[in-house]
């Protein structure tokens, strides 16, 4: 007989084995849904995404040939076609638009990149022009805003591109503006951190041979470990695979027939799936590639470094000490100003003296920045500004409805370039 002891195993087992089964499963599928019937074998997809979801996709009738991506974030599923804005959650079975807006023709071959599970999109092709910027999707405003850099970089893309935790790398691409008929070749590239949020160089060494010797096909993929990029190496074909833990460029000679014809690519757990000429289903595990690869070289991320002289860092040093006498006389007036701007709180005779000063302005339009600056919260970061900026607007409005009966500041898009606001403030900004 079975004992209680026994029992209680078996039981728990059962409860763990549902548990990992119901998991999300980091995924990612790019899929031209018009070829969909093309596909004889769909059972690489996971639990969390089926043929028919994909079958009840909608799309837009200029997005019908492009690749639409279908990934999951948390324990959702979320699709994005490429060269529109729309995002997509699968809930209740049916497919929900989360996007309000109408905007598209931005980012196509854009790359949606999952950081600490939001969503972002970077770089891309859009009126006749390549471009890196970074976007994000604000779940709560449902909208697409664009991430601030200290240094953009104009005109370039790079055609591998991906993240290694909060690090966004953009490389082996190119210069390109159509409007000027300009367009050269970067065979190194960039990476920044959402943290400093300035892009950097990347310099990519080859043991043998540069990159401009090398023949690569517009196939890459950011897998969990790897980025990978499909290419011919001096006269052999196959998969170029960059270590992220390491590093170093590995090149695996392979033959991945029928590849650059897929309908599809799906890749999870380092696992690249793709289907071949004869509609099989080919799969190639990175992991193992790896192992029996040729190191060819090595990506290196270049912090920029000082280059002053020692006669100026002596200089600087002496001008420190000359004027610390009288720095530390400013420290708690800065210090005071900087708590009033960073703080979570702003006081009744402060919120009552920006109303006076918005009461008396007669239906002007401001943009952000000059919005920022009337409510001296210019100095602040980036995420402090739009947080205080929000809280402010709504006290305005509030103390405006309880003493005129209507709001006095209101947003809408720039009519001129739609990912910016502009703000109608004063009396008659309803």
């Amino acid at each position: 007989m079975i004992g209680l002891r026994q029992i209680v195993i078996i039981l728990f087992s059962l409860i763990i084995s549902s548990l990992s089964s119901n998991a999300s499963q980091d995924y990612r599928l790019e899929i031209v849904i018009d070829r969909i019937d093309e596909i004889e074998n769909f059972s690489f997809l996971p639990k969390s995404l089926s043929e028919r979801m994909i079958n009840k996709f909608p799309s837009r009738k200029h997005s019908k040939d492009r690749p639409t991506y279908f990934f999951n974030i948390a324990d959702s599923t979320y699709g994005l076609n490429d060269g529109t804005f729309d995002v997509h959650v699968w809930k209740d079975s049916t497919w929900i638009n989360l996007y309000d807006g109408v905007y598209s023709g931005y980012n196509f071959y854009s790359q949606v990149l999952i950081i600490n599970n939001k969503l972002y999109s970077l770089g891309g092709y859009g009126y006749w022009t390549w471009h890196s910027d970074l976007i994000q999707f604000d779940f709560e405003e449902k909208e697409w805003e664009i991430v601030s850099v200290n240094n953009a970089l104009t005109n370039y893309c790079g055609e591998l591109r991906g993240t290694k935790g909060d690090t966004i790398v953009s490389f082996l691409g190119q210069y390109a503006d159509e409007k000027t008929n300009q367009r050269s070749r970067e065979y190194n590239g960039y990476w920044l951190t959402l943290n400093n949020k300035e892009w950097k160089k990347i310099q990519i060494n080859l043991k043998e041979e540069d990159f401009q010797r090398t023949k690569w096909y517009k196939l890459s993929f950011n897998l969990p470990n790897y980025w990978i990029l499909y290419n011919k190496y001096k006269a052999n074909t196959g998969f170029t695979i960059i270590d992220k833990s390491t590093s170093k460029i590995y090149f695996k000679e392979y033959v991945p027939y029928g590849i650059t014809d897929s309908p599809y690519f799906y890749f999870s757990d380092n696992r690249l799936y793709w289907q071949s000429s004869n509609n099989k289903l080919l799969m190639k595990n990175m992991d193992e590639a790896i192992q029996s690869a040729q190191n060819i070289g090595k990506v290196n991320f270049i912090e920029e470094k000082d280059q002053t002289s020692k006669f100026t860092i002596i200089i600087i040093v002496g001008a420190f000490i000359i004027f610390s006498m009288i720095s530390w006389i400013f420290i708690r007036r800065k210090i005071g100003k900087k708590t009033k701007k960073e703080g979570s709180h702003i006081n009744s005779n402060e919120m009552e003296r920006i109303y006076n000063i918005i009461s008396k302005m007669k239906s002007l339009e401001l943009s952000t920045e000059q919005l920022d600056t009337i409510f001296e919260i210019d100095n602040s970061s980036y995420d402090n500004r739009r947080a205080q900026r929000a809280r402010i607007i709504n006290e305005l409005n509030t103390l405006s409805a309880m003493k005129d009966g209507k709001k006095i500041i209101s947003r809408h898009r720039d009519q001129t370039d739609r990912r910016y606001f502009k703000y109608q403030v004063g009396k008659n900004s309803q």
